[in-house]
């Protein structure tokens, strides 16, 4: 697909229950190209963000309880994103603002999240990372 079409993720809460739902939107130049498609395509990334978005969760409370995995868990959670954003471009989208969206849903500063996507990039195998060597020393490999 040559042309790809701005996403946005929207936050719902819901205050009478507690639950959030996410909304995708895009450019009306989208409904113009793909009309029959778009409502169903629109529901369907919404409720792939939220898969995601509730992996990345599962990786990064991983990592909060085990510091001996916290690499591991850092580079899943940096993978469950990437993948994401390979299916949107599949779709012909792009998520605008990604990584502050993200960061947004998920609760973490968006820069501790650019770390997390750049370790993930950096380390291809993530059965190459060492349990016993901390996050921080990973972190660090980054600037030699």
């Amino acid at each position: 697909m040559s042309e790809r079409f701005p996403i946005y993720i929207h936050r719902r809460d819901d205050a009478a229950n507690g639950a959030t739902k996410f909304l995708a939107t895009t450019a009306l130049v989208k409904l113009a190209v793909a009309p029959e498609q778009l409502r169903v395509q629109l529901l369907d990334l919404a409720e792939a963000y939220a898969r995601a978005l509730n992996e990345t969760r599962a990786a990064l409370d991983e990592a909060r309880r085990d510091s001996r995995e916290r690499s591991r868990a850092y580079w899943r959670a940096g993978k469950v994103i990437r993948d994401f954003e390979a299916s949107l471009a599949a779709a012909g989208f792009y998520l605008v603002g990604q990584t502050a969206t993200f960061a947004r849903d998920l609760g973490v500063h968006q820069g501790s999240l650019r770390k997390i996507l750049a370790f993930q990039r950096r380390n291809a195998d993530p059965r190459a990372l060492d349990a016993q060597t901390a996050w921080t020393r990973y972190r660090e490999r980054r600037s030699q």
